[in-house]
């Protein structure tokens, strides 16, 4: 399952997909890898996981690299996040769900690596719930290749919400 939304997570349908009973901190059990890289949108990656952290799920940041990555905030650099895991090493076995924060640069640098790939690739053929927020899921498009395309497009249910309303001018 693919999820996108550019709404607060807490009220997302991936947040309804671990938590049986809305608003429960039920995810004790669970463990959720975010994937990010230097330029990830700093909201899109703090907010997942303060609300996860808070529903009780062990979240770890995943990412092509060990050392702290930098967020992207009002077009300049902003806050530092350490990395629990490099890509090399994390296995989507060991993982309930993904989350895929967006931001311009996070998603174009992360798509082109193999390992990156991969791991999310994984998460798509063991039918665990992926969150891709707002440009997060760019990075999907790479990742569909020959067959895998066909079974991804099967197996997805893409949904969509926007916190700002549609305006005619």
């Amino acid at each position: 399952m693919l999820f996108t939304e550019t709404t607060t997570f807490r009220t997302s349908r991936l947040w309804n997909s671990l938590c049986p009973y809305y608003g429960m901190n039920t995810l004790n059990a669970k463990r959720v890898a975010i994937l990010a890289t230097n330029g990830f949108e700093e909201n899109e990656l703090s907010s997942p996981l303060e609300a996860l952290q808070k529903a009780g799920a062990k979240v770890d940041i995943v990412s092509d690299t060990v050392r702290p990555i930098r967020s992207w905030k009002n077009d300049n650099w902003g806050r530092t996040m350490s990395v629990d895991q490099e890509i090399g090493s994390a296995r989507a076995e060991d993982y309930d769900a993904l989350v895929l924060p967006g931001g311009v640069i996070n998603p174009d640098r992360l798509r082109r690596n193999d390992k990156v790939q991969s791991f999310v690739r994984n998460f798509f053929h063991q039918h665990k719930p992926v969150g891709a927020i707002c440009h997060g899921p760019q990075g999907r498009r790479v990742m569909m290749r020959g067959s895998f395309v066909d079974e991804l497009l099967r197996s997805t249910w893409i949904s969509c919400f926007s916190t700002k309303k549609n305006r005619a001018t």
